[in-house]
């Protein structure tokens, strides 16, 4: 059984649906998503640079077709990443849970509580320390686009 069909099965097996199933985990949104939708990318809206964080909001977007998955406020204490992770987040299309990855470091979630916006999104606020740390490294605002585009979206083959 591949990913995709794992998820789909999982999915349809929890009751609350696919976005709360997406949300409902202490980890990082990125490998969840991709395993899902396939290859994706940040698409920056704005962002903000102060002397001690670094707050990016976002849209992640699917590479092959552009489909919006999710939208993100990202606030990172610079204290607690590399300056050139936070370089790189600056650079455009990085997802932070792939440069978390590939800068080799590990996160906890200290705190989540998951929402539903008046349109009917799902989404999810949480704040994440390095494993073995107790400072905070970051909070995240996540909402993912309606239930209901997303189940299409996992139908669509995202891998031309």
């Amino acid at each position: 059984m591949t990913d995709r069909e794992t998820i789909q099965t999982d999915v349809c097996n929890h009751s609350q649906g696919l976005s709360v199933w997406l949300l409902d985990h202490d980890g990082l949104m990125t490998p969840r998503l991709v395993d899902a939708f396939g290859p994706l990318k940040a698409v920056q809206t704005s962002a903000t640079d102060t002397e001690s964080t670094y707050q990016r909001n976002s849209q992640l977007r699917r590479r092959s077709d552009d489909a919006l998955i999710l939208k993100a406020t990202l606030e990172v204490g610079k204290s607690e990443v590399p300056a050139t992770l936070i370089d790189r987040l600056r650079e455009g299309d990085n997802l932070f849970g792939q440069l978390l990855h590939d800068f080799g470091i590990s996160v906890r979630v200290t705190t989540r509580g998951l929402f539903q916006t008046p349109s009917g999104q799902f989404g999810r606020n949480v704040t994440m320390a390095r494993t073995g740390h107790e400072r905070r490294l970051c909070r995240v605002k996540e909402t993912l686009s309606l239930d209901a585009d997303l189940r299409q979206l996992l139908r669509k083959d995202w891998s031309s």
